[in-house]
């Protein structure tokens, strides 16, 4: 969606990335929030190589965002855990109390807690005005999420910087999906029916990437994890697991879209996992969500978006799907940048330089 709405806002796009543009740059003037995500962010990093490139693009994503995030996805899923927990064993005795999803920044998006930047001159902060030090954080994201430019790649390799790291941890991530491709593939292996499927998936999914979420917090609660999921027999058990992963969103979600996918009997590459991320990360907490064609087909599909009350949008359709945001958006006033006023900078206050 983002880059649809970039080649509009330069002159580049078709009427319909035209009119989709302007319904968006109006609803997040009415004070409708359009969040980025960790995934936005590293998408835009690795996929945009040229700095003058993503530079133009986080102008308009700054533009609509105005640098609102999503809490980190570790964060939120935690508490969704602890959330199917309580409804599922009775442990925590309460249900968790809602958390803040919404907020500003890439701290707010990867470490999921409110965080700002360290000058140079630390004494910067008590020195420039309030309102004017808000503007310099705003400006600050925005250069963040833009990336940075060639001449300032080695001075922040010496520093820790290390892209690669990031491109190695999903390098591994598609092998795993892979590996349960290649094994569907094999014509002598005993095709499992949708439901066996959808349980290896669900399994799969908790192992492989929130194995050590889960042991941590039956730990906490002094609860074991084998005897939670045993069962009488093996259908007993797949129940109990397969029931408790539902109750987990964002693993419902991921699970539902990967079986649709290993139907398909397709390989997997980078994209689709991508997608599968910011799509588990956004659904259960938005109203709207624009994945891209084939996103939109499984999420139909499996009608797992509806679950949620969340509408499954093309490009195309966001002008009528806004319109009643909005207008919501219009009626609660105030606050319409998240920013605690409603402006937001994208130039960097006099001084200031990045």
């Amino acid at each position: 969606m983002w880059v649809a709405l970039a080649k509009a806002e330069n002159g580049k796009g078709d009427s319909r990335e035209i009119k989709a543009f302007e319904a968006v740059k109006n609803a997040a003037e009415s004070g409708v929030a359009f969040p980025l995500s960790s995934t936005t962010y590293s998408e835009t990093l690795s996929g945009v190589t040229d700095p003058n490139q993503r530079m133009t693009l986080a102008r308009t994503v700054a533009s609509i965002s105005y640098m609102r995030t999503l809490r980190a996805p570790q964060v939120l899923v935690e508490h969704q855990f602890r959330t199917a927990m309580h409804a599922q064993f009775g442990r925590p005795t309460f249900r968790p109390a809602p958390i803040d999803v919404l907020g500003h920044g890439a701290h707010w998006a990867f470490r999921g807690e409110a965080g700002g930047f360290t000058f140079s001159a630390p004494e910067v902060e008590t020195l420039i005005p309030r309102t004017t030090m808000t503007e310099v954080y705003q400006w600050a994201e925005f250069r963040l999420f833009a990336g940075p430019r060639d001449d300032q790649v080695a001075s922040l390799r010496a520093n820790g910087y290390n892209p690669e790291a990031a491109a190695a941890s999903m390098s591994s991530r598609v092998d795993w999906e892979n590996h349960l491709y290649t094994a569907l593939k094999n014509e002598g292996m005993a095709k499992p029916s949708a439901p066996v499927l959808r349980f290896f998936v669900q399994a799969r999914e908790v192992l492989h990437e929130h194995n050590r979420l889960l042991y941590e917090l039956f730990h906490e609660y002094n609860m074991s994890v084998e005897r939670t999921f045993s069962g009488k027999d093996v259908k007993t058990a797949r129940r109990k697991l397969s029931n408790f992963s539902d109750a987990v969103p964002s693993l419902r979600i991921a699970a539902d879209l990967k079986t649709h996918l290993f139907r398909q009997r397709k390989p997997w590459t980078t994209n689709p996992i991508r997608d599968i991320d910011a799509l588990a990360h956004a659904v259960p907490y938005s109203d709207v969500v624009v994945p891209d064609r084939e996103m939109i087909s499984l999420l139909t599909r499996s009608k797992t978006a509806e679950a949620f009350g969340t509408t499954i949008a093309h490009l195309e359709d966001l002008p009528s799907a806004l319109g009643p945001l909005a207008a919501r958006a219009e009626r609660l006033g105030d606050d319409r940048t998240g920013w605690g006023g409603n402006t937001f900078r994208l130039d960097p206050p006099p001084g200031v330089t990045f």
